[in-house]
C-alpha cells in the first residue's frame, strides 16, 4: 500500500512538471514572431565592448597646448624643430600628426604618452613653406583630434611683437613691415566702459603701408567702434603687397565715415586699401570671421566687409561675415567693395546690404565691383545668404563687371535682391556691363524674391534641388563641401 502512493506521488509531480514546461513553451512559441531568431542556449554570455566603453584620451601638453602663452609658441631654425607631445590611449593605436607640414606621420603612444619632434626645415616631418607664421598642427587618434598652432619665425628678423590690448595696435607703425600676434581676446570697450570711438585705424596716409604678418592666434578681437571724425574706418588703413591677416575674429564691429564731400573714403572691418605702391606680391586674408554693421555716410565712400578695395594681387579665403551695411557710397560687397586680381574663395558671405551706390558702380553679397582693365577675379566655393537692395547695379554675388574675363565658379546664393526701377540686377551679377565673365556650376534659389530684377545668370534650383548632391556638377564634397541630403543646402567644411 504504501509502495503505491509513492508511485502515485511520483506520477503526479510528472504530469505537474510536464504541464508547466508545455504551457511555458506554448507561451514563449505565441511571442516569437515569423523571422525572430532565439538565442542559443549554448552561446556564451558576451563581456562589454570596451572599445565603446574606454574613452579616448587625447591632449596635448607643454608648449604644444594652446592654452599656454603665445610666447612659448614661437620658434626659430636655432630651435631644431619643435617637440610635439602628449597623452594619448596606449589601446587606441597610433597618433597621426597633419596640418601644415609637408608630409602627415605618425608616432606610437607609449604608456599613454607620444612625442615627436617637428623639424624646421628640410627633414622630414618639416613644417610647410606657407607664408606667414602660423602653422596649425593636428594630431588625431581614433575619432578624437586636437589642434595647435605653433609659429615659425627667422632669428634673422625681429621677433614678433605680442599684441595684448588694444593700444598694443600703435605699435605696428614702429615697423609696418613686422610680425605682430594677437595673444589673447580683446574687448575693446573695456567692458562696456568705452563704448563709442574706442579705436583709431592704423593710418599710414599713403606713406607707408603695412606689408606684414598678422596673426590672430583664433582669439577675437570685440566691439571696435569708430563712428565720427574719421577719414577712413577699418582695422589697418593701408596694406601693401605680402601682407598676411591669418586666424582672428571681429565680432560686434561699429564702423561708420562722415560726409567729405569730394573725398575718397574707405570702409571695410579689416583693411580700407590693398595698393602697389608698397609690393606687388599677393596679400593673405585667412580665417577671418567679421561681424557687425558698417554704415557709410558719402557718396563717394567704398565698402567692403573685410577689405574696401584692393588693386593688386589678393586672396580672400576661408571668411565668414555675419553684416549690416547700409548708407551711402561708390560702391558696396559683403565681402569686398571693389576688387582687382582678387579671388575669393571658400568664403560664406551673411548680410543685409542697403546702399545707395553711385552710377556705374553696384551692391552685391561679395563684390560690389569685381575687376578693373585687364585684371581678373574669381569667386570660387563660396556662398551668400542675405539681402541686397540699391540704388544702381544689384547682385547676390556681384553688383556689377567691371572687366572682361570674371569667373564665378561652385558657388551659389539664397539672396532676396532689390532694383531700383530701369536700374540693372540679377541674383547672381547685377550687371555684366558688356564684359565677358564665366558662370560655372553655380546656383540660385528659384523662389527667391528678386524684386525688378532684370536678368537670371546662373542656373535657378528649386529647394529641393539645391538641397541634394546630385545638383552640384563638379562640386567636391570631401575636401571642401558638406551636405545633410534632402534637409539643409551645402555648407564649407
Amino acid at each position: 500500500m504504501k509502495m503505491w502512493n509513492v508511485t502515485l506521488f511520483f506520477l503526479l509531480s510528472f504530469l505537474q512538471i510536464s504541464c508547466t514546461l508545455s504551457a511555458n513553451i506554448s507561451e514563449l512559441s505565441s511571442s516569437v514572431k515569423s523571422g525572430d531568431v532565439l538565442p542559443s542556449p549554448s552561446a556564451p554570455i558576451s563581456e562589454p565592448d570596451s572599445s565603446t566603453t574606454t574613452p579616448v584620451i587625447l591632449k596635448l601638453s607643454g608648449n604644444s597646448s594652446s592654452a599656454v602663452d603665445i610666447a612659448s609658441r614661437i620658434f626659430d631654425e636655432n630651435s631644431g624643430g619643435w617637440l610635439l607631445e602628449g597623452s594619448c590611449e596606449s589601446d587606441n593605436g597610433l597618433v597621426l600628426i597633419s596640418g601644415d607640414i609637408d608630409t602627415t606621420t605618425s608616432v606610437e603612444c607609449i604608456n599613454d604618452h607620444f612625442v615627436k619632434t617637428i623639424n624646421y626645415s628640410a627633414t622630414t616631418p618639416y613644417f610647410n613653406a606657407k607664408v606667414g607664421l602660423s602653422r596649425k598642427i593636428i594630431v588625431s587618434q581614433s575619432t578624437t583630434s586636437e589642434e595647435v598652432i605653433l609659429y615659425k619665425s627667422s632669428s634673422t628678423n625681429p621677433p614678433p611683437v605680442i599684441i595684448r590690448t588694444v593700444s598694443d595696435f600703435n605699435l605696428i607703425y614702429a615697423n609696418p613691415s613686422g610680425n605682430y600676434i594677437l595673444a589673447n581676446d580683446i574687448d575693446a570697450s573695456n567692458g562696456g566702459v568705452n563704448l563709442v570711438n574706442n579705436f583709431s585705424p592704423i593710418d599710414f596716409s599713403g606713406l607707408d603701408a603695412f606689408v606684414g604678418t598678422f596673426e590672430g592666434d583664433n582669439h577675437t578681437i570685440s566691439n571696435l567702434n569708430k563712428t565720427t571724425g574719421t577719414w577712413d574706418a577699418c582695422l589697418i588703413a593701408w596694406v601693401g603687397g605680402g601682407a598676411v591677416f591669418r586666424n582672428f575674429k571681429l565680432t560686434n564691429v561699429s564702423f561708420s565715415t562722415g560726409v567729405y564731400g569730394a573725398a575718397s573714403t574707405n570702409i571695410a572691418a579689416v583693411a580700407c586699401r590693398v595698393v602697389s605702391s608698397f609690393g606687388t606680391s599677393e596679400v593673405l586674408f585667412e580665417n577671418i570671421y567679421v561681424q557687425g554693421q558698417i554704415v557709410s555716410n558719402d557718396v563717394d565712400t567704398i565698402v567692403g566687409g573685410v577689405v574696401a578695395q584692393s588693386s593688386i594681387a589678393t586672396k580672400i579665403k576661408d571668411i565668414k561675415t555675419d553684416l549690416t551695411i547700409s548708407g551711402t557710397g561708390a560702391m558696396a560687397g559683403g565681402i569686398i567693395g571693389g576688387g582687382s586680381q582678387t579671388e575669393v574663395v571658400n568664403t560664406f558671405s551673411k548680410a543685409t546690404i542697403n546702399m545707395t551706390t553711385k552710377p556705374s558702380f553696384g551692391s552685391g553679397g561679395i563684390f560690389g565691383r569685381m575687376g578693373t582693365g585687364a585684371d581678373i577675379s574669381k569667386i570660387r566655393n563660396s556662398y551668400f545668404l542675405g539681402n541686397v537692395s540699391g540704388a544702381e547695379n544689384v547682385g547676390g554675388f556681384v553688383g556689377v563687371i567691371g572687366a572682361n574675363s570674371q569667373y564665378i565658379e561652385n558657388s551659389y546664393a539664397i539672396s532676396n535682391i532689390i532694383v531700383s526701377a530701369t536700374k540693372k540686377g540679377g541674383p547672381i551679377i547685377g550687371f555684366e556691363n558688356t564684359y565677358t565673365y564665366s558662370i560655372i556650376s553655380t546656383y540660385f534659389l528659384d523662389t527667391s524674391s528678386c524684386t525688378l530684377c532684370t536678368n537670371s545668370y546662373g542656373a535657378a534650383k528649386t529647394s529641393t534641388q539645391l538641397k541634394s548632391q546630385a545638383t552640384y556638377l563638379s562640386w567636391d564634397f570631401i575636401k571642401t563641401w558638406r551636405i545633410s541630403e534632402g534637409l539643409e543646402y551645402p555648407t564649407l567644411r
